[in-house]
């Protein structure tokens, strides 16, 4: 719900939309409708710079997973509870909190891991790679995107493979190796 609007730039339309599925899914009390209402408003409440609430929730589709295990895809196509914890991740370091941020971050990670969802993984190697950008780490940023153009090539994911490219070039010209970087950006 709101996907097409978001995607389209029409984001209040979006925010609308997403507003009446959760006020649907609170009035059916359906968990995993409420997950994933939770999650869709959350995405688009970081996209209009709420960022508090864009925390709030999906900390509150974090708990309904952890709760109700809903392994239905997000809006995104990832394992709602890597969403979920993708989400807050990025609202946390917006937020100024990196390190909590990190340990969300984390979190994707292990458990887009321990489902074996190559897609949620891709997500979160991708969402980690960022964000080890933001915070000036380079080689952890290198070895996160490394891991995902690794996951990306395997599975044939060219979206996941491009931003694995990109983030590698950048990591690599911030460790001092600007041309190899740039090329590598460029490609």
């Amino acid at each position: 719900i709101g996907t097409f609007y978001m995607a389209s730039g029409q984001l209040q339309t979006a925010r609308e939309l997403r507003e009446q599925l959760l006020s649907l899914a609170q009035r059916q009390q359906e968990p995993a409708l409420l997950l994933h209402a939770h999650l869709a408003l959350g995405a688009i409440l970081l996209w209009l710079g709420a960022l508090a609430q864009a925390r709030v929730h999906p900390e509150q589709g974090i708990r309904l997973y952890d709760q109700h295990p809903s392994h239905s895809p997000s809006f995104a196509g990832d394992d709602p509870g890597v969403s979920g914890r993708r989400l807050v991740a990025l609202a946390l370091w917006l937020l100024g909190y990196p390190e909590q941020a990190l340990r969300r971050s984390r979190e994707a990670r292990t458990l887009a891991q321990a489902l074996d969802h190559p897609f949620s993984l891709a997500f979160a190697l991708a969402q980690a790679a960022s964000l080890h950008q933001f915070r000036r780490e380079a080689q952890a940023t290198r070895e996160c995107a490394e891991a995902l153009m690794a996951l990306s090539t395997d599975q044939g994911f060219s979206r996941f493979l491009a931003m694995g490219t990109v983030l590698r070039g950048r990591a690599l010209a911030a460790q001092g190796q600007e041309e190899a970087g740039i090329a590598q950006m460029r490609q």
